[in-house]
């Protein structure tokens, strides 16, 4: 299908699958080029759905949903699922979701696709060995419809993170190159930190890079945030082959309360571009209880500081 680039809007989604919830921003592609800076009002929540933790589609365990973009052409969504090939097969779904202003209707997922490697196969778990995905975040590409979509390795196996580019049927398209900076270390000196790494993804407003946004923090820019000080993380340009084009620091907002209630993690978990210089980011942080674990999120908007680095590929 062909989509046409250019103006894009957040749609605010929280879905809830098994104990974890998913609270994403999603790209719009209608067809018209802003001639004037993109303003944005209030971000705001407006709807919740429970998908079933027992849900099966295509032979599929629905659940791990992670990233979401919509499809304004066809009107429908795409949901990743960070299953790491354990459940089944890295996959993605396609599905509907109807949204008002004030309310969202039943998620009816339609189909489950397999991601593919490469070679054609589909990834491996950690048993079988490989590159053991950890898919997080899922862009439509406005110029060819495509998706793009990342992965963030595994800093305990050394599987540095990655994005892809597959067809809407899960075939394996490109590999655009990890950065040098996001590559995994055994001395944890330098590199990205275990699960902490590429989980948001946006095209730019004019839909020619993309945008990637650290969870975390690198080892090299210092510890995570606790309940006492934040942390500062990284959201960096690429072109479509993966060079860098740009990076700036993003600071983290402390964790919300100690860890003895049971706080623990804060990071990005999305960003929609809205500018060469602003963006929209969903920041959550983690509390577990004795049964589950639950997510507070807060959309901001987001104008990024200097780089961390006068170096945005060596760090």
């Amino acid at each position: 299908m062909k989509h046409s680039v250019t103006s894009f809007s957040a749609w605010a989604i929280s879905a809830m699958c098994a104990c974890s919830p998913l609270v994403s921003l999603a790209q719009s592609t209608p067809a018209a080029t802003p001639s004037a800076p993109v303003t944005v009002g209030d971000v705001r929540v407006i709807g919740s759905q429970t998908v079933p933790n027992d849900l099966m589609v295509d032979n599929t365990l629905v659940g791990g949903l992670s990233g979401i973009d919509y499809d304004a052409v066809d009107n429908s969504f795409v949901i990743v699922s960070d299953d790491r090939s354990d459940q089944q097969p890295a996959r993605f779904y396609e599905a509907e979701i109807p949204i008002s202003g004030n309310a969202i209707g039943p998620v009816k997922i339609d189909r489950a696709v397999t991601l593919l490697q490469a070679n054609g196969e589909p990834y491996p778990n950690a048993e079988a060995g490989g590159n053991v995905p950890d898919p997080e975040s899922v862009r439509i590409d406005p110029r060819s419809g495509n998706l793009f979509y990342t992965s963030e390795g595994s800093q305990k196996l050394l599987i540095d993170p990655f994005m892809a580019v597959a067809g809407t049927d899960g075939q394996y398209i490109a590999g655009p190159k990890t950065p040098d900076i996001f590559h995994m270390s055994a001395d944890k000196l330098t590199g990205p930190r275990d699960n902490l790494v590429f989980e948001g993804l946006s095209f730019s407003a004019d839909g020619t890079s993309l945008w990637l946004a650290m969870e975390g923090p690198l080892y090299q820019d210092g510890p995570t945030a606790t309940a006492d000080r934040g942390a500062t993380s990284r959201i960096t340009n690429v072109d479509r082959a993966g060079n860098v084009l740009g990076q700036f620091a993003y600071e983290l907002d402390p964790i919300p309360g100690p860890t003895g209630a049971g706080y623990f993690g804060t990071g990005v978990t999305e960003i929609l571009a809205i500018d060469d210089t602003r963006f929209l980011t969903i920041e959550r942080a983690l509390r577990a209880t004795m049964a589950s674990s639950a997510t507070s999120s807060r959309f901001t908007r987001s104008t990024p500081q200097a780089p961390p680095t006068s170096n945005p590929n060596s760090g």
